[in-house]
């Protein structure tokens, strides 16, 4: 995994700027950053920008920013304020999966299978 740890300086603005993350444990908020970071990676490789002394990612309009030690050093969320918006699509199924794989407890999807042949058997 790309992703070891997360500082307490990124973990607290975590919990206090992103959606329904205030009680979060730091285990969970790590594996929620490591989600994030192969998503990004899998997903949007051009939303990868290596920096001298970090990688930055951006999920969305979330920067996470990972220094050489493999850690989460800092997190920037801001609705709308980076330029290249337009190129993130969201990608829900292999978010859904990796939440599954990594043990996340809150997984804001929950993968729901819907048979057709099933539907019809009960009418």
């Amino acid at each position: 995994m790309e992703v070891l740890g997360i500082t307490e300086k990124a973990l607290n603005y975590y919990r206090e700027n992103v959606k329904d993350n205030k009680t979060i444990t730091p285990d969970q908020a790590l594996l929620k950053m490591i989600r994030n970071v192969l998503l990004v990676k899998e997903t949007h490789p051009e939303r990868v920008k290596k920096r001298l002394f970090c990688t930055e990612y951006a999920y969305g309009n979330m920067i996470i920013k990972v220094n050489r030690k493999k850690q989460v050093f800092e997190i920037v969320n801001k609705s709308g304020c980076f330029s290249d918006q337009n190129d993130w699509k969201f990608p829900k199924r292999r978010y859904i999966e990796l939440s599954k794989e990594l043990g996340i407890k809150d997984c804001k999807f929950r993968k729901i299978t819907y048979s057709k042949k099933n539907h019809n058997k009960q009418k």
